[in-house]
């Protein structure tokens, strides 16, 4: 590999700096995590249509994330929720 070189006035030869390329740093996304509540609900559902491999397939979510999500080792993100809420029957209701 060879360095790219300059020549002064003076004529000496000075090896250049290495260029460094900057890329710009991109935000991280936000994740929107469920209200406990909802959360509790959801992970009950799940829990009792017991076969995740199913449920995962009919609502386009890995069953690994579902498996995850019933031994609460993680949270689902609202729009794998709006999914499995789909494929369960569930609804969203403002209660007051």
């Amino acid at each position: 590999m060879t360095r790219s070189t300059t020549r002064s006035t003076s004529g000496q030869v000075s090896p250049q700096a290495p260029r460094v390329r900057r890329t710009k740093s991109r935000p991280a996304k936000k994740e929107v995590t469920l209200d406990t509540q909802l959360e509790k609900r959801l992970h009950a559902a799940v829990c009792h249509y017991g076969n995740n491999y199913e449920l995962g397939k009919l609502a386009g979510v890995p069953a690994d994330v579902l498996s995850r999500f019933t031994r609460k080792e993680r949270n689902l993100r609202l729009d794998t929720a709006g999914r499995l809420a789909k494929v369960l029957g569930l609804t969203l209701t403002d209660e007051v």
